[in-house]
């Protein structure tokens, strides 16, 4: 017994133990649905199992390579604050070196104006040369003073100027840092995913349709393309493969009424089924061919049966037919009234005479 569509049969994609069985008999599946997954285990000469501590090794450099990412974050964010920080305190500096510069500006001009009011005084003996050395004395330390407070807004304006700079290079080179660590991050992260693709394998559903002949478990050792189960695809109906010996093929043809006896209902209790030939193979089957070892043994052609039911009703419920049930089938080739039947042997001996 076959799907007209096929029985598609699943093998294990590596060698290994069955790590999870996402699918119970009889259950539905989609195309592209996990089935289950198979973990490969490779051992090193010292015993350790090479893929789990390849995986430990690559889990550890993304943990590190992540605090490295977050260090960075903290780090330009910290001497973002800093920066800015300082140039709040420069610009509210030179603020400060303004107002006094102006201060010392405003008292430049009036001790210039003492100062020669105080010359045309000693030059009328009105005040003493001392006096007006003194005053003069007093001018030149308030530009001193001046010329101080404009050294000082000079370096402040350098360091802002610098400030700024660093600011703007700042988040090139943070972007470059997290650029060169987010790429180590990425190789890693898809060296981790081979090992993990080399040492867990998916099945998936290559059709959608209804899971049957499930031959493994959990904690199964299985070897690459071992036979693990199959996917009856949906809508799919049951028909009866016949292999019959080309001793008996002569009259075999498409169309002929065939009567079929299931091995796991037995005739005298269920019933004999109907069917109809539907397709006939046109090359002989060798033994060594079929994809059933055993169930032929000698050179045969393949004929394909159309059910007219797909279920058996046993015990007051359908049963539905499955993939491979075996079963035996009489083909009627012929029909003849009982009359033309006992009086065969009389025609055929009056044909030889």
């Amino acid at each position: 017994m076959q799907p007209d569509s096929g029985l598609l049969k699943l093998t294990s994609p590596q060698a290994g133990v069955i790590k999870t069985l996402l699918v119970a008999e009889g259950q539905h599946v989609e195309q592209g649905e996990p089935i289950l997954r198979v973990e490969s285990l490779k051992h090193g000469a010292n015993g350790f199992e090479l893929n789990h501590s390849r995986i430990s090794q690559y889990q550890f450099q993304i943990n590190m390579l992540n605090l490295q990412i977050n260090k960075q974050h903290s780090q330009n964010t910290l001497q973002i604050q800093e920066l800015t920080h300082s140039k709040t305190s420069i610009t509210a500096k030179l603020k400060e070196l303004e107002r006094q510069n102006k201060i010392i500006n405003q008292r430049i001009e009036i001790n210039n104006n003492v100062s020669e009011q105080m010359a045309t005084l000693a030059k009328q003996g009105y005040t003493s040369k001392l006096d007006l050395n003194r005053q003069i004395d007093t001018s030149l330390t308030i530009e001193q003073q001046s010329s101080s407070t404009q050294s000082q807004k000079l370096t402040l304006t350098n360091e802002l100027n610098q400030i700024s700079n660093q600011l703007s290079q700042l988040p090139i080179e943070h972007a470059k840092i997290l650029d060169q660590l987010q790429n180590q991050l990425t190789e890693v992260q898809l060296n981790l995913a081979i090992v993990k693709q080399e040492s867990l394998a998916e099945l998936r559903a290559p059709m959608s349709g209804s899971v049957t002949g499930i031959l493994t478990k959990v904690g199964k050792s299985v070897n690459a393309q071992q036979f693990l189960l199959s996917v009856l695809p949906e809508n799919s109906k049951m028909q009866a493969v016949l292999f019959i010996p080309t001793s008996a093929f002569g009259f075999i043809e498409i169309g002929q009424q065939v009567r079929l006896r299931y091995h796991a209902f037995p005739y005298e209790k269920f019933g004999i089924f109907d069917g109809e030939i539907i397709e006939v193979s046109a090359n002989v089957i060798l033994p060594e061919e079929t994809e059933l070892p055993g169930v032929i043994q000698t050179p045969s052609y393949r004929v394909v049966v159309s059910l007219a039911d797909q279920a058996i009703l046993a015990y007051g419920k359908e049963t539905p037919l499955r993939a491979d049930m075996m079963l035996d089938a009489d083909i009627i080739v012929e029909q003849r009234s009982l009359l033309a039947w006992l009086f065969d042997p009389i025609f055929s001996l009056h044909g030889k005479l």
